[in-house]
C-alpha cells in the first residue's frame, strides 16, 4: 500500500517516467526503451489511453514526447508493469524517490502558505551571521588568550566596571594590545621585553614583574566594592 501523503506518489512517478524519456532523445544508444512501472495507472494512461484524472499537464508532454521519439528518433518504446514491493532493486529505488518527492512537494505547499516579513529575514541573517562568526572564533589560531575570556561572541559587550576607561584598560589587558610582546607581533623592530628583561605578557605584567610590585600589591589590598542587589 503506497503512502499516503496531500501529494498522491502516483502524481509523482510519471514525472520520473518523463524524465528518463528525456534522458534517451540525445543520441540513443538502444533502438528500444522498455520503461517498468508499478503504477497501473500511469502504464494505462500512456498506452491504454485511459482518462487523465490529475497532472494532466505532465501526461500530456509525456505522450507527445513519446510520438516524438518514436516519430524523430525511430525508438520503440515499450512499458511493462512490475510489482511494487517485490525487492525489484531498480523499482525499489524509484519508489523511494517518489515517496521523498511527494513529501518535499507536500511541504512545500504547506510552507507557501505561510508569511514571511522582513524582520523574519533580518532574524534568520543574523542568526545565521553569528553562527559563522561563532565558528570562526572557535577554530581560529590567532587570539587564543583573550578566548579564555570570552568565548561566546556577540556584537554587545556586557561589562561590571565603574566607567569605560576602566573597561577600556580591562579589554586592552586581556588581549594584550598595549604590551610589547604582542606589538613586537606587528612591528619585529619593537623589542618584546619588560624593561626588566623578560617578555612582556600579560601574565608577567599582571603577576611577576617586579617593576609593578607596589602597585600590584596595593590593588590586592584595596578592599573590593560593594555590587548592588
Amino acid at each position: 500500500m503506497k503512502e499516503e501523503t496531500d501529494i498522491s506518489i502516483d502524481d509523482i512517478e510519471p514525472e520520473y517516467q518523463f524524465q528518463g524519456l528525456q534522458a534517451s532523445k540525445s543520441p540513443p544508444e538502444y533502438w528500444q526503451v522498455k520503461i517498468f512501472s508499478d503504477s497501473q495507472t500511469a502504464i494505462g494512461i500512456l498506452t491504454l489511453n485511459w482518462k487523465i484524472e490529475n497532472n494532466r499537464s505532465t501526461s500530456h508532454e509525456i505522450i507527445s514526447l513519446i510520438k516524438s521519439i518514436q516519430k524523430h528518433h525511430g525508438i520503440r518504446i515499450n512499458f511493462d508493469w512490475t510489482p511494487g514491493h517485490a525487492d525489484v532493486r531498480g523499482n525499489e529505488i524509484a519508489d523511494k524517490l517518489a515517496k521523498e518527492a511527494a513529501k518535499e512537494a507536500n511541504q512545500i505547499q504547506k510552507e507557501a502558505h505561510i508569511t514571511v516579513t522582513k524582520q523574519d529575514i533580518k532574524t534568520a541573517a543574523r542568526i545565521l551571521v553569528n553562527k559563522k562568526w561563532q565558528h570562526r572564533w572557535d577554530n581560529s589560531d590567532t587570539g587564543r588568550f583573550y578566548y579564555n575570556f570570552h568565548q561566546t561572541v556577540s556584537k554587545k559587550s556586557t561589562f561590571d566596571y565603574p566607567d569605560h576607561k576602566t573597561a577600556k584598560i580591562i579589554r586592552n589587558l586581556r588581549s594584550g594590545y598595549y604590551l610589547k610582546n604582542y606589538q613586537n607581533k606587528i612591528n619585529q623592530n619593537i623589542d618584546p621585553k619588560c624593561e626588566c628583561g623578560q617578555l612582556e605578557t600579560v601574565e608577567h605584567y599582571l603577576l611577576f614583574c617586579e617593576n609593578y610590585e607596589e602597585a600590584r600589591q596595593k590593588l590586592i589590598h584595596i578592599d573590593p566594592v560593594p555590587i548592588p542587589n
